[in-house]
């Protein structure tokens, strides 16, 4: 499938990326990928729950500010990066990097392969 060899190209391509994951907004994973290396410690899956989750209280702070949305979401934590871009109105793309990961590079592959990605959905 197309989407998969888009998340190990985005993952393979930073330093630091650990896992990504396509995921809609009802929480169901779409697709997975972790790299090979990676040392597991994390639940992609389960985080890609958690921050969808997050969205609806991330949509309440952006109505507040007075805009309709966000396109992007980063969560800095003491050992990873998550960084969860919005790729249409119903599906995100999540990419877990470890904490020196290279948190611009990833954000640049997600929003270049943005476009790429629509057209899977």
């Amino acid at each position: 499938m197309v989407f998969q060899k888009i998340l190990q190209d985005i993952i393979e391509g930073v330093e630091g990326g650990l896992a990504g994951m396509g995921i809609a907004r009802d929480g169901i994973a779409l697709e997975t990928y972790v790299r090979a290396d990676s040392d597991g410690s994390v639940d992609i899956q389960a985080l890609g729950v958690e921050l969808v989750t997050l969205t609806g209280e991330i949509g309440r702070v952006t109505q507040a500010l007075g805009s309709d949305g966000f396109e992007e979401l980063s969560l800095v934590l003491p050992a990873h990066v998550a960084v969860m871009r919005l790729i249409t109105p119903e599906y995100f793309l999540v990419v877990l990097l470890g904490r020196n990961g290279n948190f611009g590079k990833a954000r640049y592959l997600m929003r270049r392969e943005s476009p790429r990605l629509q057209k899977e959905f």
